[in-house]
């Protein structure tokens, strides 16, 4: 099936159509050999209702060995489409304005990836107050690794 024919599929208007729906041609990955992978689709949806694999098959016109129910997470699933995920950053970075979406995913994207270092710089807070705490800095090598807004807060 080709791109075109797949997208349409995915983003045509029925009671069984995805709420979200994404898709990315990967033809800039390589092997860890540095090898060029062929190129491949992958396509996220988020459905209103759960749907099992067969349903989405048969809503492509696919075989249901070729669909893959991502398991960690949506947010993760529309990341990884331009490999914006930790388990990813080390492959191609793919530009957000070449997905192709039925919302506007750079925004999307651009809002996961805010929530997310927000997220990483509030746990490192916390750990360097724990360190503090119980003595293994001291309150001027806490000061040195926090910015200002962090400070503000502590």
């Amino acid at each position: 099936m080709t791109c075109p024919v797949l997208w349409t599929k995915c983003t045509e208007e029925s009671k069984h159509s995805p709420r979200s729906a994404t898709g990315i041609v990967h033809d800039s990955d390589t092997t860890d050999a540095g090898r060029p992978v062929a190129a491949h689709l992958h396509v996220m949806m988020e459905f209103q209702n759960p749907r099992s694999l067969n349903s989405i098959a048969k809503l492509l016109g696919d075989k249901p060995e070729r669909i893959e129910a991502w398991k960690a997470g949506v947010e993760n699933g529309f990341s990884y489409l331009c490999h914006r995920t930790d388990g990813a950053r080390s492959k191609h970075q793919y530009d957000p304005k070449i997905v192709r979406s039925n919302f506007d995913y750079p925004a999307l994207l651009a809002s996961i990836e805010s929530r997310v270092a927000r997220t990483r710089s509030h746990s490192s807070v916390k750990v360097l107050l724990d360190d503090l705490l119980e003595g293994r800095i001291d309150k001027e090598s806490l000061i040195s690794q926090l910015s200002g807004s962090e400070y503000a807060r502590t």
